[in-house]
């Protein structure tokens, strides 16, 4: 039987799985009917170990046992910047040095644990294997897994191995970014199609933005720019927090950032407030008993949210109009860019869908898929492409490309591409010429295109053919750049004619 093959992104604060089966892919839910799964971890007292959304509601309600963004300090140094800034933002958890490397410790009623972030890792995994389990009754299970393409070498290392451990058999680790090209199929109906594609990612504490040149079905990133620090998923969840404390104590309630089981409660309600406000006008914002018994009862609209977060959205708006600049510098216009794909969950709001919509009036907005679940579903179409080929332990990170497009004509025929800019080598193309008319001799050109012109490389004369027979034409361009054109019958002098046309250039 073969494997089930499956797309998994785990983030500092979801998880998420999808099934891709006959063609098709499926998120997959979780026992709970979740299709995200909150990376948060519970160690018990019973020896039980909670992952997820019944993990997540003890925020606050316990005082030790609970581990969340710990993908952000996986293979990091004790002493590390990531380790402190880790540090300042979960004060709860209590971080220690294991061999150099950062460990969190649990202080139990019987016992202390110390758990290294690969263990915290593995355990979500372990539950994603269980929901995997729950969807496919075999019991081999393929996946790709999709990480930000700024992820470390170590990082991955380390997210592969607690994959492995937990079950999977990771066939690669994808760009998060090139998997959300590819849960909208782009580039890959048109081998000659060539034009730019804008990404936008943006979750709880990521905000990315990448300019990408589509050639060939093959994806070149020409300009990345990360903003995490000028807007995310959290800043946004932080102002609805702020903004609804500061309701509550109006009404004479205290204080809910004041205690940890009250401002866990407040944050989990901004959270589905935001959810909801992506899809509708207003929002409920119900809390029983958040301080001293008193209830929050509220009703967010979309039109103060977006007052609420203005600073943040003008932030965001500064750095698309940067981003813009940076396009230009490129030799890249606005109109050029012909499509705009929207990954993470933090892009499913209405106003940050409007500014990108403002800045690419021209492109097509992508947006059969919610944002969430693009970056998991190009990984789980990729694991199925991927499933029916060896195993490469070591792909390759670099391709060579050509650094010019070519093109062919023969006279009568007209001309058309040939490979375009930045194909990968080697590249091999067949061509068939039956000529509408008597072709008493005539010649194949082959052109090299420029941004200026085309330059004629090579020029291949042909026999006389009659209205019934028919030309096929083999061209090569091998790894040294030696362009080879060849055919059986009707190329006059030479069956063969080759060319060294260039040094290809990595990509």
């Amino acid at each position: 039987m073969a494997a089930s093959t499956f797309g998994i992104c785990v983030g500092s604060e979801n998880a998420i799985i999808a099934l891709s089966k006959d063609g098709k892919v499926n998120v997959l839910a979780n026992d709970l009917g979740e299709r995200c799964t909150p990376s948060v971890v519970c160690f018990q007292d019973s020896g039980e170990i909670l992952v997820g959304r019944s993990a997540k509601h003890l925020i606050g309600r316990i005082s030790t046992g609970i581990i969340q963004n710990v993908i952000a300090i996986l293979g990091e140094n004790f002493e590390s910047e990531g380790v402190e800034k880790f540090r300042r933002k979960n004060p709860d958890m209590k971080v220690v040095n294991h061999d150099g490397k950062a460990a969190i410790e649990v202080k139990l009623e019987e016992k202390t644990l110390k758990l290294t972030p690969d263990e915290v890792v593995k355990h979500i995994f372990d539950y994603l294997y269980q929901i995997a389990r729950h969807y496919s009754e075999n019991d081999k299970f393929n996946c790709v897994i999709g990480l930000p393409k700024s992820t470390s070498d170590t990082k991955r290392h380390r997210i592969k191995q607690a994959a492995t451990k937990s079950g999977f058999t990771v066939l690669r680790v994808l760009s998060s970014m090139a998997a959300a090209l590819l849960s909208h199929n782009i580039g890959q109906d048109d081998p000659y199609s060539r034009f730019f594609v804008v990404c936008i990612e943006m979750g709880a504490s990521k905000f990315v933005l990448s300019l990408v040149e589509v050639t060939g079905g093959m994806y070149r990133l020409l300009l990345q720019e990360e903003h995490s620090d000028r807007c995310d998923g959290e800043r946004l969840t932080d102002a609805v927090v702020e903004a609804m404390a500061a309701d509550f104590r109006r009404q004479g309630g205290g204080d809910p950032l004041q205690a940890k089981r009250a401002k866990a409660k407040l944050r989990e309600a901004a959270e589905n407030s935001k959810h909801v406000l992506s899809t509708m006008d207003s929002a409920p914002l119900a809390i029983e008993a958040l301080v001293d018994g008193r209830d929050l009862n509220l009703r967010l609209t979309r039109s103060r949210f977006e007052i609420i977060c203005s600073d943040l959205f003008a932030a965001f708006g500064e750095v698309l109009n940067q981003f813009v600049n940076g396009i230009k510098e490129k030799g890249v216009t606005i109109g050029d860019v012909t499509h705009v794909v929207l990954a993470g969950a933090a892009m499913k709001t209405p106003k940050l869908q409007g500014l990108v919509r403002d800045c690419f009036p021209s492109a097509t907005m992508c947006g059969a898929l919610a944002p969430e679940e693009t970056a998991v579903q190009g990984c789980a179409l990729q694991a199925a492409l991927l499933s029916t080929l060896p195993v490469d332990d070591d792909p390759p990170r670099h391709l060579l490309c050509i650094p010019c497009g070519l093109r062919v004509s023969l006279e009568g025929h007209g001309a058309q591409t040939l490979l375009p800019l930045h194909m990968p080598l080697p590249a091999r193309r067949d061509l068939r010429y039956r000529p509408e008319k008597w072709l008493d001799g005539g010649r194949l050109l082959i052109e090299a295109l420029t941004t200026e012109s085309a330059v004629k490389v090579l020029e291949v004369p042909i026999e006389t053919m009659t209205t019934e027979q028919e030309l096929l034409v083999h061209i090569e361009l091998d790894e040294n750049g030696t362009l080879q054109v060849s055919s059986d019958s009707f190329l006059a002098e030479n069956r063969e004619h080759s060319i060294q046309l260039f040094q290809p250039v990595m990509s």
